[in-house]
This record gives C-alpha cells, sequence and structure tokens, in this order.
C-alpha cells in the first residue's frame, strides 16, 4: 500500500489519503470532524480530572470553593467563569495537556494555526483556562 499524504482537499480541512498506483481508495484514513472542525480536543475529560486531581493549586481552589466566585466544580472538574457571552471553561493544570492544547493550537488551521500569538492565544482563552 502507499504512504498517505496529507492532501489538501476543499480548503477547510486537510485528509489523510494514500497516494499513487497503489493506493485501493481515495477515502480519507482520518480527518478533522466535519461537524466542528475549529473545536479539538486533545484529551478526554477523565484525563482532565486525574491530571486536577495531582494538581495541588486546584486542589486547594476546590477546598475553599465557596469563597471563588470565578469556579464552580462539576462533575469532579474545577472550571472557571468568563465575562459575558463566553462559557465556562475547564482549568487546565500545568503539565502535558496544557502542552497539548499549545502544539494542538499552534498546528492545526481550524484552531488558529500560524494566524499569530494574539488571535491564537485569544482562542485558547475562550475554551481554557489557566493563570
Amino acid at each position: 500500500m502507499a504512504t498517505p499524504s496529507i492532501t489538501p482537499t476543499d480548503g477547510k480541512n486537510n485528509e489523510l489519503i494514500p497516494q499513487g498506483k497503489e493506493a485501493i481508495d481515495k477515502e480519507p484514513i482520518t480527518k478533522l470532524s466535519d461537524e466542528n472542525p475549529n473545536k479539538i480536543i486533545p484529551f478526554d475529560m477523565d484525563d482532565l480530572r486525574k491530571c486536577q486531581e495531582e494538581d495541588q493549586t486546584i486542589q486547594e481552589i476546590k477546598k475553599n470553593i465557596k469563597n471563588k466566585k470565578h469556579y464552580f466544580i462539576e462533575n469532579g472538574i474545577l472550571f472557571r467563569r468568563q465575562q459575558l457571552p463566553l462559557s465556562p471553561v475547564p482549568y487546565v493544570p500545568d503539565g502535558r495537556i496544557r502542552a497539548d492544547i499549545l502544539k494542538i493550537y499552534h498546528d492545526t488551521p481550524g484552531n488558529g494555526a500560524h494566524f499569530g500569538r494574539d488571535k491564537t492565544t485569544r482562542k485558547i482563552q475562550e475554551r481554557y483556562y489557566w493563570p
């Protein structure tokens, strides 16, 4: 089988499509979500919950949640309220998940790749929080 390569399609998403004579069909092997290409989550909420449980700062906030008007806990995950019209966002502890988010937003066109520091930062801040 031919080695897959990234092939631009309609300008919205890139699809991994086998190329060359050996390619049996031209169907994508994988691609960004057609439903919402701007929302790529590099982790699941259980993963985030586990990382939050290991973070000392987050544990302190959770212990004093009644005194923290900008925070709330939902399904064991700490969220931060933002100014309207923005939705609350999960608090992302320092570490792997934060690094994954930065990489995804830097490298993925649908998430602001190479649109500049300010636009990429704004997109991240609309979906996640960290101090």
